[in-house]
């Protein structure tokens, strides 16, 4: 199963992130690859 999440800041930024269950148990939601002014990086939640 896939978890999908969205996030919305009030200043209206969009922070998208999906996941799964991972083998030992844990949910791992994590965001497309995002290129930032220092380089690329996910933002990712466990």
């Amino acid at each position: 199963m896939i978890w999908n999440q969205l996030w919305i800041s009030n200043t209206g930024n969009l922070l998208s992130l999906k996941g799964t269950i991972s083998k030992d148990g844990h949910m791992v939601l994590k965001s497309q690859l995002v290129n930032g002014a220092k380089g690329a990086y996910y933002n990712q939640i466990t």
